[in-house]
């Protein structure tokens, strides 16, 4: 029998749900997540490490402004400005 792995148990059973795929979110899944995180670079060969970082570092940054919120009576609101 064949499984989907999946990390997050929520798209699991969405994809479950939606498309009746059979999917696994247990023991070898972050293992096998974690590796392939890992050597992404070397299995895509136009890929730089460089690339990598810049991405991940440009994900973790809009993913942090999407999550702060505004608040016009703080103190440090100039320097929000500036940036």
């Amino acid at each position: 029998k064949v499984q989907l792995g999946v990390l997050d148990t929520k798209l699991a059973s969405a994809i479950s749900e939606d498309l009746g795929i059979s999917c696994t979110t247990k023991d070898p899944v972050p293992e096998l997540v974690r590796a392939v995180r890992l050597h992404f670079a070397k299995y895509v060969k136009k890929l730089e490490e460089n690339d990598l970082t810049k991405a991940s570092l440009g994900l973790a940054h809009s993913y942090s402004r999407s999550k702060v919120k505004f608040n016009v009576n703080r103190q440090d609101n100039m320097i929000i400005q500036c940036i």
